[in-house]
């Protein structure tokens, strides 16, 4: 099973077609069951989530197989000293106190800007520390660009990275970037498999800033009709045909819509596209963080 769950909406209002608001607690425990049962073990959440980690460590415990991956407070500062450093560990003990955990599966930098700024290495020396101390099994970053991911990987040995990957957002594939990654034995968890929900709009009802690619995603809805399938299936059928991805990390809202995410995962292998037909390079679609909605 390549499917994880992200828990985003579990702390944040959060997503381009979410109408529900953030998932209340109960709601968050069905979820939760769900994934268990159906053989999921990779959380994700991060310190920016709200109280996505506190929801996370009233719900869950050690020993139930879920795999934790949370990620450290974007700094954005200019550059790094060993206080930086010394603020890094902190915050993660915190993070620990909230999950209530002794260690978790994995622990990423949210922000791969502060790696690359001078003094990055203190904070990544932080983060190496903690694993070697037995509290973190794999460190990493998080990355949105082709650059950060360049600037990474020539600077730091890694093992886990999540970054973005869709249906519509397929640079990564075709630059051959994710096999480099893998030759160098990083662990890739791909996030934004449904673009914020923007895969599942009607075209005819998207924000005008989306008019460039308004006739792209109405062919993939009409491929993906004639196909017999629905957009969520083709998705995941695109991710998890791709060798090199560890990881199909998805946020839902609702215990049904993670079971539906689920039957469409098993199902996505008897599905038959020309996933390339629906590839948009213009970085400004494909980016939540460029996004000038009106």
């Amino acid at each position: 099973m390549k499917l994880g769950l992200g828990t985003v909406q579990f702390g944040l209002d959060y997503g381009l077609s979410n109408r529900l608001g953030k998932t209340l607690p109960a709601e968050a425990g069905d979820i939760l069951r769900v994934a268990r049962e159906a053989g999921i073990r990779t959380l994700d959440t991060a310190w920016h989530y709200g109280d996505s980690e506190a929801v996370l460590g009233r719900l869950t415990r050690e020993g139930d197989g879920f795999e934790i991956v949370t990620k450290a407070p974007a700094l954005g500062r200019a550059g790094f000293e060993p206080r930086d450093g010394k603020e890094l560990e902190r915050n993660f003990f915190l993070s620990l106190e909230r999950l209530k955990r002794d260690r978790v599966y994995g622990f990423l930098l949210h922000n791969a800007d502060d790696l690359a700024a001078p003094g990055g290495r203190i904070l990544f020396e932080a983060a190496r520390n903690l694993a070697g101390q037995g509290f973190v099994r794999k460190i990493g970053v998080s990355v949105y660009t082709q650059a950060q991911i360049e600037a990474t990987l020539a600077n730091y040995a890694i093992d886990l990275i999540q970054l973005p990957i869709s249906v519509l957002d397929q640079r990564l594939l075709k630059s051959g970037t994710l096999a480099r990654i893998k030759d160098q034995g990083v662990d890739i968890h791909a996030r934004s498999a449904f673009l914020q929900g923007l895969i599942f709009l009607d075209p005819e009802s998207l924000d005008p800033y989306f008019a460039p690619i308004k006739e792209r995603l109405a062919a993939f809805h009409r491929a993906v009709e004639r196909a017999g399938a629905g957009p969520v299936q083709a998705a995941l059928a695109f991710l998890r045909n791709i060798p090199e991805i560890d990881r199909i990390i998805i946020g839902v809202n609702t215990a049904a819509q993670l079971r539906d995410n689920i039957q469409d995962y098993c199902r996505a292998d008897a599905l038959d596209l020309d996933f390339g037909a629906f590839a948009i390079q213009d970085e400004r679609m494909v980016n939540p963080a460029l996004w000038g909605l009106s």
